[in-house]
């Protein structure tokens, strides 16, 4: 359809029908996957005439489809392959845990039976050697559905019979696959072992070849390959789509991998075509250093901070150091420092999981302390510079400084080292 003839339509009528037509690929046309992910094809394309438009109230509703698209295409993510538990107070369950339920004759994990995942403590583990333990989701009766840790009783699972070690009494957004944390340990077990466990994904439950063929995967594919991002951050930059761009970049960072980047790795591997990648980050942020009217540099800071919880740590960190790089040219001072507020306002959570660094952005949305180390490295340089006194934000900022040293584990060591700084 040419865009002359778009603007004549309502985005409201276009909108009911790509709805339509999304669900009656989901529930009527057979077979189901194979024309899902043409229609999600033509649903992109489509998107991405409307994001390219001249037009901006076209533009914005090609945004908003951007986000359906992404909260579709999630709606249909493969079962996850295995779980590693850790953390938990009760030691033998921690390990991993295999998916073990019904697969269909495609290959994929079924969506009819319930999902169930299961681990055999080793028999050289001490307390709990040979147990089958699983991981289930079980109907209560109120209708909603919670997920187990258990081990569950051999002729009747899923039921009082089972002996249960932690639950998660999930909300409706939590009851596709086991949470990453939120776990309480049940009463039916010893008390002393409250401590609970957190849960990290692995793999899919998909046939040989098709790991990277989800909808997610082509979604951030068809994100990198057009340049989406940069159409964001170009010289049609407006404050409106930056806003609705959020989403996208989570979702970029969501699928990153956890490994470091590099130039050469990205031009070598097809893995990084569906991740967010530094060049995007680095451009967001000379934006915010560059001549852009005050309003886009505060809608982009704010872009930033918002997708910094769901960096992993080597994406975070080229995005902190290059922030940091900056201050070596005075006019960037303000922006540097704007950034720290907006920081400082944000909801950063510590994460304590599993290992000492935990670098993974898809199991929980928080701060590794390498993340919080550069921050602190950032923050100290803006509270040193000659002219910071001078920054309407230094308060904020000194009293956030003060508050992420608080932070333990790692707060001791932090403290010990600035401190040898004042001297």
């Amino acid at each position: 359809m040419e865009e002359d003839l778009l603007k004549k339509q309502s985005t409201d009528f276009i909108g009911k029908i790509l709805f339509s037509l999304q669900k009656m690929f989901e529930l009527f046309i057979f077979p189901r996957r194979e024309h899902i992910n043409l229609f999600h094809e033509f649903w992109r394309n489509f998107t991405l005439k409307l994001i390219r438009s001249q037009s901006l109230p076209l533009r914005l509703f090609g945004w908003e489809q951007v986000s359906e698209l992404i909260e579709a295409a999630s709606g249909h993510r493969p079962m996850t392959k295995y779980y590693s538990v850790c953390s938990a107070g009760v030691n033998f369950v921690n390990g991993d845990y295999e998916y073990v339920g019904t697969i269909d004759d495609d290959g994929y994990a079924s969506i009819i039976d319930e999902p169930k995942f299961e681990r055999i403590v080793p028999d050289n583990a001490g307390e709990g050697a040979g147990k089958v333990l699983t991981i289930l989701r079980c109907t209560m009766r109120s209708n909603v559905k919670w997920w187990f840790l258990s081990e569950a009783d051999k002729n009747q699972p899923g039921t009082d019979k089972d002996i249960d070690y932690y639950q998660h009494k999930s909300k409706e957004n939590e009851e596709a696959e086991p949470p990453y944390s939120g776990w309480i340990s049940c009463k039916s077990y010893a008390s002393g072992h409250n401590l609970s466990p957190n849960f990290l994904k692995h793999g899919l439950v998909v046939p040989p070849g098709e790991e990277t063929n989800t909808l997610e995967h082509q979604l951030a594919a068809w994100t990198i390959e057009n340049k989406v991002i940069e159409l964001v951050l170009g010289d049609s930059i407006h404050r409106e789509v930056v806003v609705r761009s959020q989403a996208l970049l989570k979702f970029l960072a969501f699928m990153s991998p956890d490994n470091e980047l590099t130039e050469e790795m990205i031009e070598e591997s097809n893995q990084y075509c569906f991740s967010l990648q530094p060049s995007h980050l680095l451009l967001a942020w000379k934006i915010c250093t560059g001549k852009s009217d005050d309003a886009i540099s505060s809608e982009v800071i704010n872009l930033l901070v918002f997708v910094i919880p769901s960096l992993n740590a080597n994406l975070a960190k080229v995005l902190l150091s290059a922030i940091q790089k900056s201050l070596e040219q005075k006019p960037n001072l303000h922006a540097v420092a704007s950034f720290c507020d907006s920081l400082a306002l944000g909801p950063l959570e510590y994460d304590g999981s599993c290992s000492s660094y935990n670098t993974t952005n898809t199991n929980g949305g928080k701060l590794p302390y390498e993340v919080r180390s550069e921050i602190l490295k950032l923050l100290w340089a803006i509270l040193v510079h000659p002219d910071s006194r001078l920054l309407k934000h230094y308060s904020n900022i000194e009293a956030f400084f003060a508050r992420e040293l608080k932070i333990e584990r790692s707060g001791r060591r932090q403290r010990e080292t600035y401190l040898a700084l004042c001297f």
